[in-house]
């Protein structure tokens, strides 16, 4: 099961870093989506990962919030703060593995939830399916939605195995 993820996780993100790096021939920079001062100079197809709301949480991340950006949950720039805090590395590089370890995680917990309904078979169906998916790409970027994701999982597991107590910590 791990393998498999594991197998999906390397042969998508490597697509994705090909159409990436790609797009930077065909698609012109616009600085305006890449407003984010990140302390040093990554290339293009690195930094593209912390566009649009991806400014705000690593904005959120180093100052905390301002006009704005009261809708952006605060637990994801939490995350952020903590690992750049704890490791010394950069707001989009932290932003990046928490999202790829949420994604990872969160897979993880998906096959063991529909091992509960003997329908291993299906976890290959739904690989597949997470990571073709159009909008997919956000997982891997700074935005919370792996973490959205894990969390999803984590309290139906939960539920499921009727642990109530950890089921509503994660859905809260």
């Amino acid at each position: 099961m791990v393998k498999k993820i594991v197998s999906f996780f390397v042969l998508w993100r490597l697509l994705l870093f090909l159409f990436a790096f790609l797009a930077t021939f065909f698609i012109p920079f616009q600085k305006a989506f890449t407003a984010y001062n990140y302390g040093f100079s990554p290339p293009y197809y690195l930094y593209i990962w912390g566009n649009f709301d991806g400014y705000h949480y690593m904005e959120i991340a180093e100052r905390g919030y301002k006009a704005l950006e009261y809708s952006f949950f605060p637990l994801y720039p939490l995350f952020i703060r903590g690992l750049v805090w704890a490791f010394k590395i950069p707001y989009l590089l932290s932003g990046q593995l928490i999202s790829t370890f949420a994604l990872l995680l969160s897979l993880y917990v998906m096959a063991k939830l529909l091992a509960l309904d003997q329908k291993r078979t299906l976890f290959g169906l739904f690989l597949l399916t997470i990571f073709t998916f159009s909008t997919s790409f956000f997982y891997i970027a700074v935005y919370n939605d792996s973490l959205f994701l894990l969390f999803s999982v984590l309290t139906i597991y939960f539920a499921r195995k009727k642990s109530w107590l950890a089921a509503s910590c994660f859905g809260a």
